[in-house]
């Protein structure tokens, strides 16, 4: 379930930071209006916040990404023909050295 709330998030903040500019200038007018503060340093406050937006959209897609792969484990056919594959190139190899010490001869 957590997984699916970091998703929802991650999606959230990629479709609010697709229009940075009006992002910032929404924002930057909410700050304005609500702070009494003038627009450069709303515009300031606005493009802070979004800098924090994309952050943390990059924190929660790491996470995932972590997580998956600590999660993650091979199943076991998996493991055994991966394991009899480097077997026969082994076997090959050592042959092919035979053969090779065998004509240096």
């Amino acid at each position: 379930m957590k997984a699916l709330y970091s998703n929802i998030m991650r999606l959230i903040l990629t479709i609010g930071l697709s229009e940075r500019d009006l992002f910032v200038d929404k924002v930057s007018k909410i700050i304005s209006e609500k702070m009494d503060a003038d627009p450069q340093r709303s515009e300031h406050i606005a493009e802070s916040l979004l800098r924090m937006a994309e952050s943390l959209k990059d924190e929660l897609l790491l996470r995932q990404l972590f997580a998956q792969t600590r999660d993650a484990e091979p199943p076991a056919a998996d493991n055994r023909e991966l394991i009899e594959k480097m077997d026969r190139l082994n076997r090959t190899l050592e042959e092919l050295n035979r053969t090779l010490n065998n004509k240096t001869l």
